[in-house]
């Protein structure tokens, strides 16, 4: 399950994070601490992140923030049928990238 070769930079990422994958992170980080040890910070993490997204936000510098913003309700169509449709109001979570990590993407792109 190889994720990332520890020098975390964004090209090394082959897959998404899971809890697995961030429990085998910080074990290598941290090979003192065992699997179980390991897997039980991951999962508080995640809950952690989990939780302050539910009281409206949630922000890790240098990589970005999660907010929860609300979507108005809005007309749209079912694209079979053409029939109008009622969208109703929801809450959705939307990511702003930083500024740091947003420059050295696009400093990225524009080497290739």
């Amino acid at each position: 399950m190889p994720v990332c070769t520890g020098d975390w930079s964004v090209r090394d990422w082959e897959q998404e994070v899971s809890k697995a994958i961030l429990a085998d992170i910080i074990h290598a980080k941290q090979p003192t601490l065992s699997k179980t040890a390991c897997n039980e910070l991951a999962g508080a993490v995640l809950d952690g992140v989990a939780k302050n997204i539910l009281k409206g936000g949630f922000s890790l510098p240098g990589v970005g923030s999660l907010t929860v913003v609300k979507r108005a309700a809005r007309q749209g169509f079912n694209p079979r049928s053409k029939e109008r449709i009622k969208i109703a109001a929801k809450k959705v979570v939307r990511f702003k990238v930083s500024s740091m990590l947003d420059g050295a993407l696009n400093k990225a792109a524009k080497k290739k």
